[in-house]
């Protein structure tokens, strides 16, 4: 008989699938695109106040590319710096 933790699985990411495969694509186009796709989701999360997911937001971002071995995943997460603090923060 299998126990409720086992049955959790990975957790889901915050962040839409598309926008997390902009931010790992080599092209710096893609990059920006996902940097942007990435403010507008903070604009509509800060109008609601909803810190609790702005949080996992930062968590999953620091977790996933600012620790990454993958060079384009640490720069599309430079991309979108200004974009997502200078929202997270204001």
């Amino acid at each position: 008989m299998a126990s409720a933790a086992s049955d959790a699985g990975p957790q889901e990411p915050p962040l839409n699938p598309v926008i997390i495969r902009n931010l790992s694509d080599k092209l710096y186009e893609k990059r920006k695109l996902g940097a942007l796709e990435i403010e507008q989701t903070v604009k509509g999360l800060d109008i609601t106040k909803d810190r609790p997911t702005l949080a996992s937001i930062v968590e999953y971002i620091t977790e996933n590319f600012i620790n990454s071995p993958n060079a384009n995943h640490r720069k599309g997460i430079i991309c979108s710096f200004p974009q997502f603090f200078s929202n997270y923060f204001l």
